[in-house]
């Protein structure tokens, strides 16, 4: 037997194990504390929200923070709508146990630190709603345990990182309503988890990838208004879980199947309008029954407007204005006139625009 081996080894784990010891007791309540106070000394606060934020208030006790309190670490920070201006601390990657971090709907300025990365057991990140700046640092996609990523509505550039299937975890992604380009990651489509996308309001360019088709929790797919090219990928027409399903303003191209109806049943939103897209208006749409909003105009859309309008009762908008419709109805010398009686059946109807046809 080899002795001299077998005491090297259980050296290393002896050291392994107090090295752990050591950096677990490295964080604790006071670096937390100590944390917290680096992120308000780069904050304005207009409305004195943080005033308990200071030395003789327990740190758990503190506006916005939720502390573990088996172990007496801070847990979440949720400071959303406070009216806060400057910057987010890179210091704030010391709060190790931290698993949720709201900062939406406040004046915040300056880039996403990169070391938030570090933030191991964060399972919500919302900063949405903001001024933030800069890149979508790559260190996120070391936060694993992410569910909620949302950088929504604030003036990021760059591009959306690859190598997204390290969120494997992820649920919603909002990157809309920012100034990202390049093209759409494929490894989006590796996120089994993922119900909510939205990437909408962009500079975006290049087709959709195949790869969104494999996403079958998705029920909100957002990507309006970008400059994407090209056709809708088959495989996402067959995403059944779909209920937002928006593409407006962009430039893609192709027929929209006949049987999308039958194929997106738990459809509610269809946006499609501002494309070039050709053939004529799925009748399968109108057997949707429980859809609220159908918009495809400013397409090339031919044909006649199908019957079934009369079953939609959830309706509250239906715009399939500016394309090449036709009447085929001899009997009706208004065909406008006529497809307006068609729907009295939806009464929640706030918004009809039909204009622009050849009828």
């Amino acid at each position: 037997m080899n002795f001299p081996f077998i005491h090297s080894f259980a050296t290393f784990l002896l050291i392994f194990s107090a090295s752990q010891a050591i950096q677990s007791s490295s964080f604790n309540i006071q670096t937390d504390k100590e944390a917290l106070l680096s992120l308000k000394a780069l904050i304005t606060d207009p409305t004195s929200s943080l005033s308990s934020w200071n030395e003789t208030t327990t740190v758990c006790k503190w506006h916005g923070v939720s502390c573990n309190r088996a172990q007496q670490r801070v847990s979440g920070l949720d400071l959303q709508g406070l009216g806060l201006q400057g910057s987010i601390s890179p210091h704030i990657s010391n709060l190790s146990s931290l698993t949720f971090l709201n900062l939406q709907d406040n004046q915040l300025s300056g880039t996403i630190p990169s070391q938030l990365g570090s933030l191991s057991s964060l399972n919500i990140l919302n900063i949405s709603s903001n001024l933030i700046n800069g890149l979508i640092p790559q260190t996120i996609l070391n936060c694993h345990e992410l569910t909620v990523l949302d950088l929504s509505n604030n003036l990021i550039t760059g591009s959306i990182p690859q190598n997204l299937e390290s969120l494997s975890k992820l649920q919603i992604m909002k990157l809309g309503q920012n100034r990202l380009n390049g093209v759409i990651p494929n490894s989006i489509g590796n996120i089994s988890s993922l119900t909510f996308l939205d990437l909408g309001t962009n500079t975006l360019t290049g087709s959709i990838p195949n790869e969104l088709g494999l996403l079958h929790k998705l029920k909100h797919l957002e990507l309006s208004i970008n400059n994407l090219t090209g056709s809708v990928p088959p495989s996402l027409y067959n995403v059944s879980s779909l209920v937002l399903f928006a593409l407006q303003s962009n430039h893609l191209h192709g027929d929209i199947p006949a049987d999308v109806g039958f194929r997106l049943p738990n459809l509610l939103f269809f946006h499609f309008s501002f494309n070039e897209f050709t053939g004529k208006i799925s009748p399968s749409l109108h057997n949707v029954t429980k859809i609220q909003s159908i918009r495809m105009s400013y397409n090339f859309l031919v044909g006649s407007v199908p019957p079934g309008l009369n079953m939609l009762s959830e309706l509250t908008m239906y715009k399939i204005g500016h394309n090449r419709l036709v009447s085929t109805d001899t009997t009706s010398p208004d065909h406008s006139l006529h497809l307006i009686s068609s729907l009295t059946n939806s009464s929640k109807l706030e918004f009809l625009a039909i204009g622009g046809n050849p009828f």
